[in-house]
């Protein structure tokens, strides 16, 4: 989105306040959301952002 073509993994831990920079976690793939998308501005990103976060949600809580 703003720039960068390296390949990465960015995750969003739900319900979680700290700090976890340098620290090692260990990420498990439950379901696919959505494919890449270009997005027109921040605001669209955000937008996108906030509806993978309820959808993702609940996928988790249907486990």
């Amino acid at each position: 989105m703003f720039g960068e073509n390296r390949p990465n993994c960015e995750t969003f831990i739900f319900d979680f306040c700290g700090d976890l920079y340098g620290e090692t976690i260990s990420v498990g793939l439950v379901s696919y959301l959505r494919g890449e998308e270009t997005f027109h501005g921040l605001d669209d990103l955000i937008t996108q952002m906030d509806a993978d976060c309820i959808r993702a949600d609940n996928i988790l809580k249907s486990l």
